[in-house]
């Protein structure tokens, strides 16, 4: 596919076509597709009909048209290539070309470089280019893609027309680009996701949401939903029957009479859920004071990276209304990936970069839904890469080219407007026999006012140790990503002094974020306001887990997640962990290191969904830090369900800091 693949065509007479028109560009033309709706992951045809404009086309003029990037691969994340060919029509991902002007002759190619100048990754771009005979006014040019499937993200996509008249090698975009509806699939799951906290003779939200089986909010459920909860006396919705309008998902009140740690469950006597779905556990107080736990996604992607697919603004709205998050940051990348040439693809266009600015102006709505600007530094060892997460409207994405150390990238960043977390941090690829790595080695660079997380769980899996039970390897369907075996996880950085919490996002590339098996972040903050989310994560007040809405409490002396306590005298550190599930918990775990090795500081097997744990540690000589780990019982879209505090750290009055001794 690095080449250029070419096909010379010549047709005779007209064509006939019957579609919706758009509007007439005076001089360009006009472009529809056909069909302009289809389901997601459907197998079949379609045509990009362009209608010549007044100017026609001259010899050695083009047309070029670009589907978005997930017509040209398989889902995330394998992300195989489709090998397009022009000969056989019977076999899969066929394209060819037929033109309506009398003995006009084209030749169709296909070229990495987008009509926005970019080299997709897995993108392409179909190439007509007239040899003979111009096209006039009202002429037809068809591009048919056969035999291929749509992408599995449900959303109305743009196929982008780009027309050159006369050959002078400048394209112009021919728009309003039409229009492509990917509609869901049938409902196979349904979900019941509330807030986590309440007050008592307060509405609380409850959302049902029915996905199909790529995670699509499915118009199609037609299900009863009815209503029940542990807690008896809670006023509950009535019944409700779900319809076209509701798109799939529908936002419920109940209020609750007592304190307490409650669930709501939603039956569905239809097909999906006979016995019920619960809700996550809701923690439910007599009145409004403390922290309380927001859910976000800071790692996900669209379309505006070249390996990814889907609108910037479908990933928006699907955090916002389907995955029910308070909190999101879109990350796309700054720069495309290395390659073994010593080229770079570009990465954020500045228009991008500006949709994605207007985006998180437009969506967020404090007390409800929280978006940050971001993007993904995606720098190589020992450095890894990095998402850049700012406080407000001010910040630029980075490139590889010009930053190639993340010291480079923290220079032009402010302590307190911006934070970076490192991620996939002991990735190694092997890819055209040999390898390049991503990991990121803590004893190189330390910036604990700038890097203030790390992101100990993804969809690639787990980076809290080397080889543990979620490692990348487990989750690699292509069998080109291992482990690497250096001071590259968070155990690591965290025996090293580095002052990191604990967050998960899940490097979704299909602008579906938030899903209950890619990896959430939870944050402690006192309201649901950008600035209460952004000053808690750079408190190290957060927690993480694969994307269960887990309650976790973890303290030490009172002191929360992301403290560093300093203790008198004899004084000795009393260590509190509460967990309440979304299923039964297996193990819960109290990890301690003192810098020379980790030990099990606790471990309890409940297996039960609630579990309090209250020890003193009478075993700390000077310096140490603890946090607390918890596994579920029951796999989700099979993965382990886990959860990880950030740390807490403990020093005696006579000894330094943890931090200063590292």
């Amino acid at each position: 596919m690095n080449g250029r693949k070419t096909l010379l065509i010549i047709l005779l007479g007209p064509i006939l076509f019957i579609c919706a028109e758009t509007r007439l560009l005076a001089g360009q033309g006009q472009a529809v597709v056909i069909p302009d709706a289809a389901r997601v992951a459907d197998f079949g045809t379609w045509k990009t009909v362009v209608t010549v404009g007044e100017l026609g086309i001259h010899v050695g003029g083009a047309v070029k048209i670009q589907f978005p990037n997930g017509w040209y691969s398989s889902p995330w994340p394998q992300g195989k290539l489709k090998d397009i060919q022009f000969l056989d029509s019977k076999l899969n991902h066929y394209a060819a070309v037929s033109l309506s002007g009398t003995q006009s002759k084209a030749e169709l190619s296909i070229i990495r470089e987008g009509i926005d100048g970019q080299h997709d990754r897995y993108g392409r771009t179909f190439v007509i280019s007239i040899l003979e005979n111009p096209l006039l006014g009202g002429d037809k040019v068809t591009l048919t893609y056969a035999n291929t499937t749509a992408p599995t993200t449900s959303e109305l996509q743009r196929i982008g027309v780009a027309v050159d008249a006369i050959g002078n090698g400048r394209f112009e975009p021919l728009t309003p680009f039409p229009v492509l509806n990917l509609l869901p699939e049938k409902p196979v799951e349904l979900r019941v996701i509330s807030d986590s906290h309440a007050v008592v003779g307060e509405p609380a939200r409850i959302t049902v949401v029915a996905l199909d089986q790529f995670f699509n909010a499915s118009g199609l459920y037609r299900g009863t939903v009815r209503f029940t909860s542990d807690d008896s006396t809670a006023s509950l919705p009535d019944d409700y029957v779900f319809s076209k309008e509701d798109n799939g998902r529908k936002a419920f009140s109940v209020v609750f009479d007592s304190p307490g740690t409650y669930r709501v469950r939603a039956i569905d006597d239809l097909y999906l859920a006979p016995h019920g779905i619960s809700s996550n556990p809701i923690d439910v107080r007599g009145d409004f004071s403390g922290l309380n736990i927001y859910w976000g996604d800071l790692h996900s992607h669209s379309n505006n990276s070249k390996d990814g697919a889907g609108e910037a603004e479908t990933a928006f709205a699907y955090a916002r209304d389907v995955s029910v998050l308070d909190f999101f940051a879109l990350t796309d990348h700054g720069a495309g990936d290395w390659q073994p040439d010593g080229k770079y693809w570009k990465g954020l266009t500045p228009w991008e970069w500006q949709e994605n600015k207007e985006l998180v102006q437009r969506y967020n709505e404090p007390g409800r839904f929280v978006t940050f600007l971001a993007c993904e530094w995606s720098g190589v060892s020992p450095y890894g890469h990095h998402n850049v997460i700012y406080r407000d409207l001010e910040g630029s994405p980075f490139g590889r080219e010009e930053y190639l150390k993340v010291e480079d990238v923290w220079r032009l960043l402010k302590a307190g407007d911006a934070f970076t977390v490192p991620h996939h941090t002991g990735l190694t690829w092997l890819v055209r026999g040999g390898s390049f790595v991503d990991y990121v080695d803590w004893r190189h660079s330390r910036n604990d006012s700038l890097r203030t997380a790390i992101e100990i769980y993804s969809l690639w899996g787990s980076s809290e140790y080397f080889e543990n039970s979620m490692s990348y390897d487990h989750y690699d369907a292509r069998g080109i990503i291992t482990s690497y075996d250096g001071p590259s996880y968070a155990r690591d950085g965290w025996a090293l002094g580095h002052y990191i919490g604990s967050v998960a996002g899940s490097d979704d590339h299909n602008s579906h974020p938030g899903q209950i098996h890619g990896g959430l972040t939870a944050v402690l903050a006192s309201g649901l306001e950008r600035d209460a989310i952004f000053d808690a994560i750079l408190r190290r007040r957060t927690y993480a887990t694969t994307g269960e809405r887990i309650l976790l409490e973890f303290t030490i002396n009172g002191n929360m997640m992301g403290d560093r306590l300093r203790l008198k005298g004899d004084e000795l550190p009393e260590i509190h962990t509460r967990a309440v599930g979304t299923d039964r918990i297996e193990l819960v775990e109290v990890m301690k290191c003192d810098g020379d090795k980790w030990v099990v500081s606790q471990r309890v097997e409940p297996r039960s969904r609630q579990v309090e744990i209250t020890f003193k540690d009478h075993e700390l000589a000077g310096s140490a830090l603890y946090y607390a780990r918890l596994k579920q019982w029951n796999p989700v879209h099979n993965r382990e369900v886990w959860a990880w505090s950030s740390p807490i750290w403990v020093t005696r009055e006579s000894a330094p800091w943890w931090n200063d001794q590292r």
